[in-house]
């Protein structure tokens, strides 16, 4: 009788452990399964990306495509440079090309130095700020010929989110940016892009 209910209570102490451990596994992935589910672990430290962008303001419209690069020294900032060149335009300049070099450019390069702050990097959607701070490259339409390369400074800021899967990142952003002539004209334009970039 005794060893009836010794092996009664094991076979108990087993049932409770076994059903224990059953029990377990589904509440530890409805926890998990609570958790926002990140884009990827966010260890890059770096991007490369290709870009295309639509400027409307003063010196013409403009849609140019380019290259930009990040290093990331901290998993949400981004330090790098760009480069954009533009493949179609449209001065809006009318008369005025024979007086405004800057108004009535035909063509436009950008290049300089930028950085970003991602704010959710490690997730699916991931909103940034950045700003880039370069030169302009302005081939104007005036009849100045001699002097129809203009190089001027060159500030934007950009405002844009990110869908972001395992090494790739693409998403829209919108932008200002204001220059400085040379001779101390300032002017404006607002555009909006497109950039898709590899993560490693």
């Amino acid at each position: 009788m005794t060893k009836l209910i010794d092996a009664a209570a094991r076979f108990s102490l087993a049932l409770a452990v076994t059903t224990g451990l059953t029990l377990a596994v589904p509440v530890e992935a409805r926890a998990a399964d609570a958790q926002p589910a990140p884009a990827d672990k966010a260890t890059e430290v770096a991007d490369i990306g290709l870009r295309t962008v639509g400027y409307l303001g003063y010196g013409g419209a403009y849609l140019s495509m380019g290259v930009s690069g990040y290093y990331r020294p901290h998993r949400n900032v981004g330090v790098g440079g760009y480069f954009d060149g533009s493949f179609t335009g449209d001065a809006l300049g009318g008369d005025a090309c024979f007086y405004d070099d800057y108004g009535c450019s035909r063509g436009m390069f950008r290049a300089g130095a930028a950085a970003r702050f991602d704010v959710l990097p490690s997730y699916v959607v991931d909103p940034w700020v950045g700003v880039e701070a370069g030169a302009v490259w302005l081939r104007s339409n005036g009849i100045d010929e001699a002097h129809s390369l203009r190089v001027v400074g060159d500030l934007e800021a950009d405002l844009g989110i990110d869908v972001r899967v395992p090494y790739v990142s693409f998403g829209p952003y919108g932008l200002v940016s204001a220059a400085l002539g040379a001779d101390g004209v300032t002017f404006g334009r607002v555009g909006v892009g497109f950039r898709v970039a590899a993560r490693f």
